[in-house]
């Protein structure tokens, strides 16, 4: 168990050293032998967000908008390392808790091993993106904390105008 004082490494109770603003990980990789597949990689992204109450607070449509703030920033990561255009970031989905995101990595025309030379050309593509990411998390964190926020404030606000427009027609009765 641990108390805050004598913290493990690897623990996540919170009250620990700093953690990563965002944790990537590798979901698949495309194997040696898919010749064919455009798909290259999939990828989660945890966003450390305290008390991100995302699917109680935030709508289909705020979680959305969340989403595609985070697809826009790795977007230009993946033409900072790829080429423009040459590499397509597709959003899976995004689920509760602090904020996690699934997102594959596509060859924008043509399969994989068109772009990649070899499987291990396109291996360490993929680890070197995931790196960029690592690099950028800070920032990456900061934008998506900031869009969630105001989605946060939007769906708060929607909320609460829809009650006080039912309180009204109540009492208006």
């Amino acid at each position: 168990m641990c108390n805050g004082y004598k913290h493990p490494p690897g623990c996540e109770c919170g009250f620990g050293p700093p953690y990563p603003e965002v944790d990537v990980t590798v979901r698949k990789l495309i194997s040696k032998n898919n010749r064919r597949s455009s798909r290259i990689a999939e990828l989660d992204l945890r966003f450390h967000i305290p008390k991100a109450s995302f699917f109680h607070l935030v709508d289909q449509s705020g979680r959305k908008r969340v989403l595609a703030t985070a697809v826009r920033q790795l977007q230009r990561l993946a033409d900072n390392r790829f080429g423009k255009k040459n590499i397509k970031v597709v959003p899976e989905y995004v689920k509760k808790g602090s904020i996690d995101v699934y997102v594959a990595l596509v060859v924008a025309v043509g399969a994989a091993y068109k772009f990649f030379k070899d499987y291990e050309s396109l291996r360490k593509g993929v680890a070197a993106f995931v790196n960029d990411i690592k690099g950028v998390s800070n920032k990456l964190n900061r934008v998506v904390r900031r869009k969630y926020l105001r989605e946060e404030q939007r769906s708060l606000m929607t909320k609460n105008g829809d009650r006080k427009e039912k309180a009204q027609a109540k009492t208006a009765r």
